[in-house]
């Protein structure tokens, strides 16, 4: 089992597809930002960054995955993001940029995370999300015929303990911060590409947003 979690996480860490979440934002970021990946797996989305000449730390709680992250980021915390006691007594520096890449589907109480990382930001600062869509076309068929099946990756990843929409992902960010943007709505194959900008409740695969004050 545990190698099967190792590979699992060491996959989705370094193999990026065409849309993933995690190209949008290094997009985004066009100066060098003091950075901190929550859920950084074994630091290749932070390495990215530094690349671009940020700063980057990581959270991270899977022993592996941390023990990797540390030789290629700044500094890494092995904490659980759902306790928020754990953030304030160990991360005692600001950042410009809280990243929580395909995370907080996985937490238990997402708005709590986001008030707890919220404190790590410097003023002016922000976080980028991103969310997988639970209602995408793909999943809501499955539905209809009266599937849920949870899966080894995507949507229905066996370890998702919430699941949101385009509407619930603005109001999880809204709840948290006075400026939410949707950045992108992400599609699964590329000849969605151009659909998914009119209709992304249907259509996305995943949804992009920053959140600041």
């Amino acid at each position: 089992m545990e190698e099967a979690t190792a590979d699992r996480y060491r996959y989705s860490s370094k193999n990026w597809w065409t849309y993933d979440p995690k190209w949008v934002v290094v997009n985004e970021i066009n100066t060098p930002e003091t950075v901190l990946d929550v859920g950084c797996s074994y630091g290749d989305f932070g390495l990215k960054l530094r690349e671009k000449n940020c700063s980057v730390d990581g959270v991270e709680i899977y022993l592996p995955a941390f023990t990797e992250a540390k030789k290629v980021l700044v500094n890494v915390y092995r904490l659980d993001m759902d306790l928020p006691d754990e953030i304030e007594k160990n991360i005692d520096k600001k950042y410009s940029v809280i990243t929580f890449m395909d995370v907080l589907e996985h937490s238990k109480d997402p708005e709590s995370v986001l008030r707890a990382y919220k404190e790590k930001l410097i003023d002016n600062g922000r976080v980028y999300v991103s969310l997988p869509n639970v209602v995408n076309i793909r999943e809501r068929f499955s539905i209809l015929l009266g599937n849920f099946d949870y899966q080894e990756y995507g949507v229905f990843d066996r370890t998702h303990l919430r699941f949101f929409t385009k509407k619930s992902a603005i109001r999880l960010l809204s709840s948290v911060f006075s400026e939410v943007r949707l950045v992108e709505c992400t599609p699964r194959y590329n000849f969605l590409r151009g659909i998914v900008k009119f209709w992304p409740e249907m259509f996305a695969l995943q949804f992009v947003l920053e959140g600041k004050d």
